[in-house]
């Protein structure tokens, strides 16, 4: 509303809803302290229903920017955080991965990211090195 962005969002459930929880949070403790008028709860929930939650796995069509490209999105398990998630995204056939927190050793409580699972040389990978060394 404040910045008129209108595009989808694309999240897991537990990400859609964490994130609201945490907004929700952020506002009432903020309104309890202060005259906190940034944004209100109305605001919160008109963001949230831009949310569009994905399972991992599941596949969506998306409309390309050019008449006739095709772009889809697909979220998998990233092993690190509850809803985390590495995307792929494939654009015209090639598919790019945006994997920037990934973690590839079960845990107690999640999977680990299976790389091999979600792509076969993609065309661009974007990752991060902040946990390189683990």
């Amino acid at each position: 509303k404040h910045f008129g962005l209108k595009a989808d969002v694309y999240a897991t459930l537990p990400v859609h809803k964490m994130g609201q929880m945490y907004l929700y949070d952020q506002y009432l403790s903020r309104q309890a302290v202060s005259d906190f008028d940034l944004f209100s709860l109305d605001d919160i929930d008109a963001c949230f229903a831009r949310f569009k939650t994905l399972q991992y796995s599941q596949t969506v069509q998306i409309k390309g920017k050019d008449k006739g490209q095709s772009v889809s999105v697909t979220p998998f398990n990233a092993g690190h955080l509850v809803g985390g998630t590495v995307w792929r995204i494939n654009v015209d056939g090639e598919d790019l991965v945006y994997a920037v927190d990934i973690n590839h050793r079960k845990d107690r409580h999640l999977n680990g990211a299976t790389l091999e699972q979600i792509f076969d040389k993609p065309a661009l990978m974007i990752t991060s090195g902040s946990s390189a060394l683990v």
